[in-house]
């Protein structure tokens, strides 16, 4: 969106970026650009400072509240350092400063932010996804510790019992090897009912 009470700079603005292939909306104040903000916030904004009714930086502020990723470039005509500084920190992305120095600049510092904005949606959309990932590897993590703990109190148990399983011996081996496949409640109910059938365990 472009927002210049400048009919002559719009229409400058207009034949440069015609060519774009973004979809442009020119405003000629800032209440017309906070309306439009509200209904559909564009990703960039290239906006003057002076302008009737809101300023270009009350449309700067207005359209971080709404989207805090959206590019904001203001122009202005007092060619100075410290209100190209004074832009910046209030959360300008760029600045221009007219007359223009290099009007064939201006399609390319759009592109550039917009690129940089893509890029940062991408960034936080990427840790988004990191962070449910992580959690439900969190949650993985605690279910396997907590199988684990019953699965060590299990054998406890059965060993309390004189129910202990001899590796040396081949049937209590494979029973060990198939618990990972069988389930550790599967396999303890394997081993006591081979104790009670008399096939392990007997005590010389």
């Amino acid at each position: 969106m472009v927002v210049e009470d400048d009919a002559t700079v719009a229409d400058v603005l207009r034949d440069v970026l015609a060519g774009s292939p973004w979809e442009m909306v020119f405003v000629a104040d800032g209440e017309e650009a906070i309306r439009r903000v509200d209904a559909r916030c564009p990703d960039l904004i290239l906006t003057d400072i002076s302008l009737p009714g809101k300023t270009g930086l009350e449309v700067m502020r207005h359209a971080r509240r709404v989207d805090p990723e959206v590019a904001v470039v203001l122009m202005t005509g007092f060619a100075s350092v410290q209100t190209a500084i004074e832009s910046l920190r209030q959360g300008a992305s760029d600045y221009l400063t007219k007359p223009f120095d290099d009007i064939t600049e201006i399609p390319r510092m759009v592109e550039r932010h917009l690129r940089n904005r893509n890029l940062r949606i991408e960034n936080i959309r990427l840790l988004a996804q990191l962070q449910v990932q992580n959690v439900a590897l969190q949650r993985h993590e605690q279910e396997l510790r907590e199988r684990v703990a019953q699965a060590t109190n299990n054998l406890a148990y059965l060993y309390d019992l004189g129910l202990g399983v001899p590796q040396d011996r081949r049937q209590g081996l494979m029973l060990y090897t198939r618990a990972a496949d069988l389930g550790w409640a599967e396999a303890m109910w394997n081993i006591a009912n081979l104790y009670g059938a008399g096939q392990l365990g007997e005590k010389d």
